[in-house]
């Protein structure tokens, strides 16, 4: 008995031709990219956006079209395969912009948590003021979080005895040999090596730091970090770092 365009499929049957869909689809997908493969040697070196794109969609539709056991069923396998085709879509727009995204992504963070920097381009790195009116940056010692606050009237890289316990020093075993005159009076500091230090994707080994005896609000980021970046500016409400990338 022949079935009317207009007549609702079984549920039995929405779900073969949900299965037949994706069978074709996957079977279409890998004999595309073993052709591209025989013929380049590599699966997307020799292919542009639009011609991945053109290529996406083309199984989508041909995987459709032999997925449907007769024309009468054309409505209903059109609203069945919808939302595939929808997610298909956006998955794909979301690899093909995922630069354009990234970007949007860093600035949106960059905004809602100041210190965490936006890397516009490599070597470069930008930080927004935050309320309080200064500039405060996020970088990772030896694997863990460390937020500091940036001052150029600052020598060195200071941490506080918390903080320092915190990624791994030994406390007791400081010696508390240099001094430091602050606003406070003045201070002592004992002398470390950060073995690893590194804010976004610039990287510093062992580079030297010292921990204030004293109490301290929140670790410092002095010109010990900024001398041996290739330049730093201040600009409205943004602090931009750069450094000689590799």
């Amino acid at each position: 008995m022949q079935r009317d365009w207009y007549e609702p499929l079984c549920p039995h049957m929405i779900r073969r031709h949900q299965q037949r869909f994706i069978v074709v689809f996957i079977t279409l997908s890998a004999l595309a990219a073993w052709l591209q493969f025989w013929v380049t040697g590599s699966l997307w070196d020799h292919l542009d956006q639009e011609r991945i794109a053109s290529a996406f969609f083309s199984i989508l539709i041909a995987s459709w079209l032999l997925s449907r056991s007769r024309w009468q069923g054309a409505f209903t396998i059109i609203k069945l395969s919808a939302p595939w085709l929808v997610l298909s879509f956006i998955l794909f727009s979301g690899y093909v912009f995922r630069k354009e995204l990234s970007g949007i992504s860093q600035r949106l963070r960059a905004a809602l948590v100041p210190h965490s920097g936006i890397e516009s381009q490599p070597g470069s790195m930008h930080f927004v003021r935050s309320n309080d009116g200064h500039f405060h940056i996020h970088a990772q010692i030896n694997g863990v979080g460390v937020l500091f606050l940036a001052d150029t009237g600052a020598s060195d890289i200071t941490l506080d005895r918390q903080t320092a316990a915190r990624i791994g020093i030994d406390i007791k075993k400081l010696n508390f040999i240099k001094t430091y005159h602050t606003a406070n009076g003045v201070v002592r500091g004992a002398p470390i090596r950060l073995e690893r230090f590194s804010v976004g994707s610039l990287n510093f080994s062992n580079l030297p730091a010292s921990v204030n005896e004293g109490a301290m609000n929140q670790p410092l980021l002095g010109m010990r970090f900024f001398n041996r970046l290739q330049g730093f500016e201040v600009k409205d409400d943004l602090l931009t770092i750069r450094w000689q990338t590799p």
